[in-house]
């Protein structure tokens, strides 16, 4: 319900050619979230979880992996941020408020705009409208065209929060809608 109590890094993947040789990417971090403060995003890499240096024997580094999004009261973590620069931060679990949305901008391309909607999740409305319906009036005040959402972290919620989006989406005028 936009309430939260954790540090939240909600996902990470595990990529490279094997399991001796690979990088941990944050897929996900909640607005808002201890992990959000410290300056974490997506694309972000992790090289160490506590004392334990991760990337170079998966079957040992999976323990430290899996404390990580087990949501540890408190865990010390350390990397490279998407800009290059190395970071080590200790994360606690904090009580935070937290968007639904983790991402909204603006692209333009082939002269159109095209507005681009991560949605994290399908909260009660209390959580959910007011921050729809200003992304939405951005969208329509900058002239976006196209649209993409993007729910691949959703993991869904709210039926009438689902029926809302979607009344946004609809064009102006057009009847029988959710």
């Amino acid at each position: 319900q936009g309430e939260a109590n954790d540090i939240v890094i909600y996902y990470v993947g595990a990529y490279g050619p094997s399991d001796n040789d690979y990088k941990v990417f944050i897929q996900a971090v909640y607005p808002g979230s201890p992990a959000a403060k410290a300056g974490l995003t997506r694309g972000a890499t992790i090289t160490k979880i506590g004392n334990e240096v991760i990337g170079d024997n998966f079957d040992v580094d999976q323990n430290a992996i899996n404390q990580l999004l087990n949501d540890p009261f408190s865990i010390r973590i350390e990397g490279k941020k998407v800009d290059g620069t190395a970071y080590a931060v200790s994360l606690a679990k904090t009580t935070y408020n937290s968007s639904p949305i983790y991402k909204d901008t603006i692209l333009t391309e082939g002269g159109k705009n095209i507005g681009y909607l991560a949605y994290a999740r399908f909260s009660d409305n209390d959580n959910s409208l007011e921050p729809l319906n200003n992304v939405f009036q951005k969208f329509a005040t900058q002239g976006v065209q196209d649209l993409v959402i993007d729910l691949r972290y959703n993991g869904g919620g709210y039926v009438e929060t689902a029926e809302h989006l979607a009344n946004l989406i609809v064009p102006t005028g057009t009847t029988g809608t959710m």
